[in-house]
């Protein structure tokens, strides 16, 4: 058609080539927008882990330097998230009740939600979302090291709680990370611990009970983990010493170096 009769607007031609390029652009920049997001994402989840470890250093400081308990023997089941809200600016709408989707006792401290947490494997039912109690949430403590509960009357357990000065390498030993919870996925997930490589008697991770609730690497391939010095890392499953990068395959082997802060063998971590 000669130029002079055109009216101005596309030919079908031009049309198709402005929509093959628009498509080409997206499918370039949208796995640019998402990996930014991915990033995004991580960084701010490693900022709320490394002030949950500024925390820890508060709350040590203000009791003796000993470290919280992963969670009382007794009632109220507070759990380690609760006992440093004074210490971050909060943790739970009610720190006096155990904090469990089934009473409603959410999480009230960005700083305890990990923002990518819907990038987990370990997704609740709608209603009881993954991240937002204390039990099921985003991050857990190396039960290794700072578990197993309080003294007790019977079975295994640890006598009093955990002082920095036990720790024997700070800078290589995991205090708080990314948790998976139960890695079998056979309940609500036990988030708020932190599973070691290894399994550990009287404890969820045993031989007799099968379950474990490891690391979680939801950014990506890794997760964000503080160690006792206050050094934030981001390590691949791998790294940490699980023998799988998959949380629910996880086994009971490994290397537990990371997650063992009584190098000194003459520290009794637990007894009958």
């Amino acid at each position: 058609m000669n130029d002079k009769y055109r009216t101005g607007g596309f030919t079908l031609v031009e049309l198709l080539v402005v929509v093959a390029i628009i498509s080409v652009l997206v499918s370039i920049l949208v796995p640019v927008v998402g990996n930014s997001l991915q990033d995004a994402r991580r960084v701010v989840c490693a900022t709320n882990i490394k002030e949950i470890g500024r925390a820890m250093n508060a709350y040590t400081r203000a009791n003796n330097d000993s470290y919280p308990t992963v969670r009382s023997k007794t009632n109220p089941q507070v759990r380690w998230i609760t006992l440093l809200g004074p210490y971050i600016g909060g943790s739970v709408v009610d720190p006096n009740i155990e904090s469990l989707p089934s009473n409603g006792n959410m999480i009230i401290s960005n700083g305890f939600r990990c923002p990518n947490i819907a990038a987990s494997k370990y997704q609740l039912p709608p209603g009881k979302n993954r991240g937002d109690y204390a039990r099921t949430g985003s991050y857990g403590y190396n039960w290794m090291t700072f578990g197993p509960f309080a003294p007790q009357a019977t079975g295994l357990r640890r006598y009093g709680p955990v002082v920095r000065s036990q720790i024997a390498k700070p800078a290589q030993t995991i205090l708080v990370g990314d948790s998976f919870g139960d890695n079998a996925m056979t309940g609500q997930p036990h988030a708020y611990t932190l599973d070691p490589p290894v399994a550990l008697q009287g404890r969820w991770g045993d031989s007799g009970s099968g379950l474990q609730c490891p690391a979680d690497p939801r950014h990506g391939s890794k997760f964000n983990v503080v160690f006792a010095d206050g050094n934030v890392r981001s390590l691949t499953m791998t790294e940490a010493g699980y023998d799988s990068e998959d949380p629910t395959a996880v086994g009971g082997t490994g290397d537990p170096s990371l997650w063992n802060g009584f190098y000194d063998s003459s520290i009794t971590l637990f007894t009958d």
